[in-house]
């Protein structure tokens, strides 16, 4: 059956978007936690709150032209 083979690919997918949503958060929090341990000179409020670094100027810009 054709209709078949179609389910099976939307399945695959599926399961592929699935695998790469756990993967993202588990990405951020080995960061994050990597960021808290051995990056005291780079604390998560400059990350989060990029006001008067030329990244986070950058960075509204971008969200401006969108």
């Amino acid at each position: 059956m054709s209709s078949n083979g179609g389910v099976r690919i939307v399945l695959f997918t599926m399961t592929n978007f699935i695998s790469i949503f756990m993967i993202i958060p588990i990405i951020f929090f080995v960061l994050l936690f990597v960021y808290s341990k051995w990056g005291p000179s780079l604390p998560i409020s400059v990350l989060t709150q990029t006001k008067g670094e030329p990244m986070g100027i950058g960075y509204q810009q971008v969200m401006k032209s969108k």
